[in-house]
């Protein structure tokens, strides 16, 4: 009996190495059952070389099997050609039923190693920054290649997560455990230029969570009709905590009306941008009424513990005939404070 051959073989170049993985058959050609470990032959071929078997394993069927070539030097360098691999099932007689499905990957120079991989927390999100690839190890891209720059983010777990908000999920849909990012584009590598980007400013990272960021180059390419991809040796993961320490926007357009009918300076003032943006904090100072703008008090909150949520609110403690200059600040989810506004004079009728 003959066990079915593998159909989903498939290769990705990565560096120096081929990482290979495919499913392993549980049937033979007549659809019986196999019951022991299978006689797997791993096979190489470059160029117009007949596949030679470079590895023989035992792996049990129905198994999600792989395993990961190391490239002979001479495979490793020179101008980009393809190379195929392949899989054999055998039986206890040595024989088979055809190889697998071909596996393409290019054989040649690689994309360089990316180096030097910064974190920081800025407002927009994460900064990821790194060393670009130097010019020359650029040019040993095949022609008509297109270089770019690939992340893959993974969310750390942590004993004091939270459960998710509203703030943490969209659609409803916790955030996938990793995520693949990829640099946009330069204009000058758009026009086949080598330029590739050195930072990505990541603004889905969510606030008080940490993550590790592993940074590769991957190189896209056409060899003899195939569409190709090979990653460049990935530079080492660095992980940070994201941290919200960043103020809103300070509030504008504060305006002030004295309501004498209802006993009160009404306050408005244009709300916020930002999607995190919590509430307002109003603050007030007595000015006095000879010196018109000249301070006599410190400002004070006077819109109480509670943030003001919407951008208004009326001082209904103000007394009729003294001057009070107001100023209001916006406050983030994160409890950062912005700075105070512009301040505007008003008082009530006496």
């Amino acid at each position: 009996m003959l066990p079915l051959a593998v159909t989903d073989l498939a290769a990705m170049r990565i560096g120096d190495k081929v990482a290979l993985h495919w499913t392993m058959p549980r049937r033979t050609t007549d659809r019986v059952v196999l019951q022991a470990d299978q006689q797997v032959e791993i096979c190489r071929a470059a160029g117009a070389e007949p596949c030679a078997v470079f590895r023989v394993l035992l792996l049990a069927p129905g198994s999600q099997a792989q395993t990961t070539d190391q490239l002979p030097a001479a495979l490793q360098v020179g101008t980009n050609r393809l190379m195929h691999y392949e899989v054999r099932l055998k039986n206890h007689a040595q024989h088979d039923a055809g190889p697998s499905n071909l596996a393409f990957v290019p054989a040649g120079w690689a994309p360089p190693a990316i180096q030097s991989v910064q974190l920081a927390n800025k407002a927009q999100g994460i900064a990821v920054s790194w060393e670009a690839p130097a010019e020359d190890s650029q040019a040993m891209t095949a022609p008509g290649a297109v270089l770019r720059v690939r992340l893959l983010r993974h969310r750390l777990a942590a004993e004091s997560a939270t459960a998710p908000t509203k703030e943490s999920t969209e659609a409803g849909v916790p955030q996938p455990t990793e995520q693949t990012l990829e640099a946009p584009e330069h204009p000058a590598a758009m026009a086949g230029g080598k330029w590739t980007p050195d930072s990505i400013v990541d603004a889905d990272a969510q606030q008080n969570r940490s993550y590790s960021y592993t940074v590769q180059l991957v190189e896209q390419l056409t060899l003899e009709g195939h569409l190709l991809e090979m990653n460049g040796q990935p530079a080492e993961t660095a992980a940070l905590e994201a941290r919200d320490t960043f103020a809103p926007a300070v509030p504008e357009d504060l305006a002030a009306v004295a309501n004498a009918t209802g006993k009160a300076i009404d306050l408005s003032w244009t709300a916020g941008p930002e999607p995190d943006l919590r509430g307002y904090r109003v603050y007030r100072r007595e000015t006095d009424l000879a010196a018109q703008s000249a301070a006599t008090s410190t400002p004070v909150l006077v819109s109480g513990p509670a943030l003001v949520t919407v951008p208004s609110w009326s001082d209904t403690a103000a007394h009729p005939g003294v001057r009070y200059s107001y100023s209001v600040a916006a406050v983030d989810q994160s409890g950062n404070e912005s700075a105070r506004s512009a301040e505007v004079v008003e008082a009530l009728p006496q």
